[in-house]
């Protein structure tokens, strides 16, 4: 359990008191953010409840720390949206699409990273999203139970190792740099192993999708 007061503490004690906190906060920001962006780690899943205004195809609450979109259910209907690349939607309903057909959605695809869904949903309309959050920015005033809900508490000794890693590494001293590199890409397997599994009870088993539902609901339109 570690406040960031105490990561900057440790980073001080490895010989970076010369070092501006500013400074060593940029480093632990992003060393959390390079750790973040490695995979979809369950602590960055969040849940949020999309709502639309009956005009756009675009939700009017889409999340501003939204990474990546997990499964988007329709709540009215119970219906799963299928993912589409841009492209395949585009040459799949393009004559669909010129009309702005009102119903339920069944589809969503991504300009860039904004968000929509098809066809144009009713006001009434309220689609669940699970997606992988973008963590905020910790300060120096960061305490421990806050950074807990950033990042799982037994783990948050691969922030420090992180950061010295960028530090030693900032400082030229390239021999340190590489074994706190070294430890914290151990580290990190280690966090894989723990937080990817949560029971051994049963072997883990194959997703299946059928990619002919889409296909099919498309020629219904």
């Amino acid at each position: 359990m570690a406040s960031v007061a105490d990561i900057l503490s440790e980073l001080s004690d490895h010989g970076f008191t010369d070092t501006s906190t500013a400074r060593k906060l940029s480093v632990i920001n992003d060393t959390i953010q390079d750790i973040c962006s490695r995979e979809p780690w369950p602590f960055l899943e969040k849940s949020i409840t999309l709502t639309f205004d009956g005009t756009n195809t675009t939700p009017s609450n889409f999340p501003s720390d939204f990474r990546a979109s997990l499964k988007l259910v329709d709540t009215n209907t119970g219906r799963v949206l299928e993912w589409n690349r841009l492209d395949d939607f585009d040459e799949a309903i393009a004559t669909a699409t010129a009309q702005l057909t009102q119903g339920a959605p069944y589809a969503y695809y991504f300009v860039g990273s904004t968000l929509y869904v098809w066809p144009v949903p009713p006001a009434t309309a309220t689609v669940r999203m699970r997606y992988l959050s973008v963590p905020v920015d910790v300060t120096d005033t960061t305490d421990d139970a806050t950074l807990a809900t950033i990042f799982p508490r037994r783990h948050q000794r691969v922030i420090t190792l992180g950061a010295l890693w960028k530090l030693y590494d900032m400082e030229d001293d390239p021999d340190i740099a590489v074994r706190f590199q070294s430890n914290f890409e151990a580290r990190m397997q280690t966090m894989r192993q723990d937080l990817w599994r949560h029971q051994y009870d049963k072997a883990d088993s194959v997703h299946i999708s059928d990619a002919d539902m889409l296909d099919d609901a498309w020629q219904d339109w």
